[in-house]
Formats: structure tokens, sequence, C-alpha cells
């Protein structure tokens, strides 16, 4: 089976501090049951900001895998920015004439978002007679009305400037409805993360589910990437770098994740806490990991705060290092409505090294560690103070939720289940494609 694999932003073998994604592991698991995968990628590299290849490029990574680098044409700093835009729409249009003069795939494996790259996919589909698998991992276009709806709160300049963006990105919001509601009806199954996202494609295609939609959560890899030896030294430097030693009294909090609006808007709880903890846990560190487009503004809220500290970007070995010598995970991210129907690839990595949650999200997310007692949903502040105090003070506390959160990842989100599981539904999919005699978005009488 030659399956092909459309996302413009996960991480690809090669950038720097490269971990698979949701793509990137299912890639992986569909060559290790003997399939050929071709990766549609942006030449862009959206997490760390940078060029990956000037122009369109063929990455060979592997037998039967290549990756296919799209031409972005402008660089973006923002997320949500009209640069973005328009290079994603550059990146869309070089993806739909390059593929029309590649090989027939026998599925087509489409993330969403972008609405506009799951039409082109749509298009391709039909073209090729080859189904088409949306697999849904954020809610757009529904997200840009609620951003719409927050800029217009947090609008410092004029009120026609704030009309103007509410208008702009509601009219991209109306045409994106309209490329995914083409894509959701011609696909031959449609995929969620969870129930939620899976229903958000329902509501576009406009039907109940059938047999060939399916959910499976984004999960994480199992077991060390790495060396133990490494790993003990990486985490000696960590020690190092902290100024803590090898006892028992220091209680390392980490985060590591995108630095953007969303932790912005929750970072002052942060702060907040590590100070009114910081007296009752002398050795409190709160190790916070990533780069972004907030960055700035969320270093200078913590300025002032001495047990937070910012390490840039780290890579992939130091990662897990820092998650060795932690004794909780922090997810301090705003109570968006998208963020609070699904859990981050942040909730995954902390489990799996059987730390407990300390979550701001109420949503998912805080059901599921309340559920299996795996971690701590704090409202604000003072809240999370108290549930630092309570894990550094309590180690059978501490201990119990650890062995609950290594528990539920090995139960339920361990990424050689969940993409094994996986490559058997695509497999299901090309052959009812072969076997039904249908077109994609055709379903018969």
């Amino acid at each position: 089976m030659l399956a092909w694999l459309v996302k413009l932003e996960d991480p690809i073998p090669g950038d720097p501090n490269y971990r698979p994604f949701r793509t990137g592991m299912l890639a992986d698991a569909l060559v290790a049951h003997g399939h050929a995968v071709v990766r549609w990628a942006s030449g862009f590299d959206h997490y760390n900001r940078r060029r990956r290849a000037e122009g369109d490029a063929i990455v060979e990574a592997g037998e039967r895998f290549e990756i296919r680098l799209l031409d972005a044409g402008r660089e973006y700093r923002r997320a949500v920015s009209a640069a973005r835009l328009l290079s994603s729409a550059r990146v869309v249009r070089r993806y739909r004439r390059a593929a029309q003069r590649m090989p027939r795939p026998d599925v087509i494996v489409c993330s969403m978002p972008t609405p506009a790259l799951a039409w082109a996919s749509a298009g391709l589909a039909r073209r090729f007679g080859t189904p088409l698998v949306l697999d849904c991992r954020d809610l757009w276009p529904d997200v840009l009305n609620e951003v719409a709806r927050r800029a217009d709160a947090d609008e410092a300049g004029s009120p026609l400037a704030a009309a103007a963006r509410r208008v702009g990105l509601r009219m991209v919001a109306w045409h994106m409805a309209r490329q995914l509601r083409f894509a959701a009806r011609t696909a031959a199954g449609l995929v969620g993360i969870n129930d939620a996202f899976l229903a958000h494609l329902l509501r576009y295609a406009g039907r109940d589910q059938g047999p060939l939609d399916a959910v499976f959560p984004l999960g994480f890899p199992e077991g060390r990437a790495f060396a133990e030896d490494a790993v003990c030294k990486a985490a000696a430097d960590w020690r190092r770098e902290l100024g803590i030693g090898d006892g028992d009294d220091a209680f390392v909090v980490c985060f590591a994740g995108r630095l953007n609006a969303v932790v912005e808007e929750a970072f002052a709880h942060v702060v907040q806490a590590a100070r009114a903890a910081r007296s009752r846990v002398p050795e409190l560190r709160v190790v916070v990991c990533g780069i972004g487009d907030r960055e700035d503004a969320v270093r200078r809220l913590a300025a002032s705060e001495p047990a937070i500290r910012f390490a840039g970007q780290v890579d992939a070995l130091r990662l897990e290092a820092l998650r060795s010598i932690a004794a909780a995970g922090l997810i301090p991210t705003a109570r968006r409505h998208d963020y609070q129907q699904s859990l981050s690839n942040k909730f995954f990595e902390y489990i799996s090294s059987g730390l407990p949650v300390l979550c701001h999200l109420d949503g998912l997310a805080g059901r599921t560690l309340r559920e299996h007692g795996c971690g701590i949903v704090y409202d604000d502040g003072g809240q999370l103070a108290d549930a630092i105090v309570s894990l550094a003070t309590s180690s059978e506390m501490r201990q119990r939720m650890a062995r609950a959160a290594r528990g539920l990842f090995e139960d339920r989100f361990a990424a050689g289940r969940i993409y094994e599981a996986y490559v058997a539904y695509l497999e299901r999919v090309a052959r009812s494609q072969r076997s039904s005699g249908h077109g994609p978005g055709d379903r018969g009488p």
C-alpha cells in the first residue's frame, strides 16, 4: 500500500530537536508494516521558524519513505497571521500541482487543519479515485471566530481596527468552512483525536458516524529514546544548571511547549503560585522550555520570580532528562474552547514519564486527571501553590499519582498500540474502497 500523509507543520526527521508527532509516528508504523509512505510537508519549519529548503525538495527518509518539501515562499512569525495564511496558500497550490504528477496512492491521509489542505486533498482524491481520510487535530475554522472575539477584548487600538480584524477573520473562517465541508463530504473516512474532534468533522460532513469513521488519540512513544547513561549525564547537567543537589529537597516542575497567546494568558497564575509556594518549598524550580511568538511577554511576567527558570529551545535528550528529575508536569493553558476539548502532546509526554500533571484546563484534560487520580486541576495561582506544596510535602501522594499517570499512559495512550490500530484501519479503508467500486465521496445508492 502506498500512503500519502499530508500535514504541513509537523516536525520531520532532520529538524532541530526532532521528535515524531502524530504524522511521524503514523509514518513509522506504516513503514514498519511494509507499506510505502510519501509525506507532504512545508519547506518552512513551523515550530523553529526556519527554512528547511530553498524551493521544493525531496528528502529520502528511509526505505519506502520519502518526504516532499513544498516551497512556502515568505516566512511568518505568528501562528495566526496574514503571513501564515499566505504561506499556507502557496504551499497548497504547489501541493496540488506536484501531486498530480505523482503515481496514484492507495490512500490519502490529510490532517486538519488546514481546511485548504483538506480541500486540495479532496480534489486529488477524486482525481485519482483514491480514498481520503481526514484526521482532525484542531477545531478549525471554528476556532478563528473565538480568536476574533478574544482579539476584540484585548484590542488596544482604534475601534475601526478591531472591527476590520474581526470582519477579516470571520471572512476567512467562512471560506474555510466551505472548504472543509467539501473535504468532509468527499472523505471515505473521518478520524478524530477524540470523540469531540470526530464530531466536528461529522458536522461538516452532514452525516452520522459510519463504519469507516474512527477515533485515534495522539499518543506518545513508549520507553526511553536515549541510552540511560546519556540521560543520567544530561540530568546531572540540569541539576548543576538549576543549582540543586542529588537529595530529595529539590522540587522541579517542568513545562515544555510553545510560548503562545494561550500560555501567556494563563501564566500569571504560575508566577503567583511560585511566589506563594517558595517559602514552603525552598528548593522549588519551575523550568520553562520552549520558544514562541509570546516568549518575550511570558518572560516579562516572570521577570521578578527567581523560582521560574527559562531554558529556551531544548533538545529531545535534555527534555527526557528533565522529565526524569521532575516531580510534576505543568499545563498552564488558557481555557479556550478548542484546548478544553483535547489532550495535548504535553499531557502525553508527562504521563508517559509518570509525572503528576498540574493543569489549568478543566475540560477533557481536567476530567481525565480527576477520573484517574493522576494530577491536580487549578483555577488560580493560590490553588496551584497549594497543589505544589501538597505534592512537595507528601511523597505518598506524589508516588500514587505517578503510578496512576504511568498506568493511564500504558493502558490508553502508548503510541505503539494506537498506531498499530491506525495502520490496520487504513488498510481496511483501502480494501473497502477497492471492493466497493465507489469513488471518494460516492457512498453508493
